[in-house]
């Protein structure tokens, strides 16, 4: 899980077994989660609950397809518009848990996966086998 700390200006790493040569500093993280790109609209009053509810966090997807609709074409704006929705959370001092896929799941469209995949001889999702990798 990678933090990043608005006030300090420097990102976290909360410890996850998988990934134990990486560098832990944990101050405790109460989240919520946010699916961005569902709610562009109601961002501020979101934010605002989550941090009258003695929430800490904000955690939200990064889609894959919805950033790059076209392979090679990426898209940050309206609703994909990271950027602007983590200086929201920064104004009112939260931390912003970003989950990185390329899966996210969410009830989204294939998963998140970007589409193109689909049509990769012998790919097998989610799995060890070497055209997913």
């Amino acid at each position: 899980m990678l933090l990043y700390d608005i006030d300090m200006h420097d990102f976290r790493i909360a410890k996850d077994p998988r990934f134990d040569r990486l560098p832990c500093i944990h101050k405790g993280t109460y989240a919520d989660d946010c699916i961005v790109d569902r709610v562009t609209q109601m961002w501020p009053d979101l934010i605002r609950k989550a941090k009258d509810g003695d929430l800490n966090g904000i955690q939200t997807y990064v889609f894959w397809n919805g950033h790059e609709p076209v392979q090679g074409q990426y898209y940050f704006e309206d609703m994909y518009d990271l950027v602007k929705f983590i200086k929201l959370v920064q104004k009112d001092g939260l931390y912003v848990n970003l989950r990185i896929g390329p899966y996210v799941c969410a009830e989204w469209n294939f998963g998140g996966f970007h589409v193109c995949l689909k049509y990769v001889p012998g790919i097998s999702f989610r799995t060890d086998n070497e055209p997913f990798k």
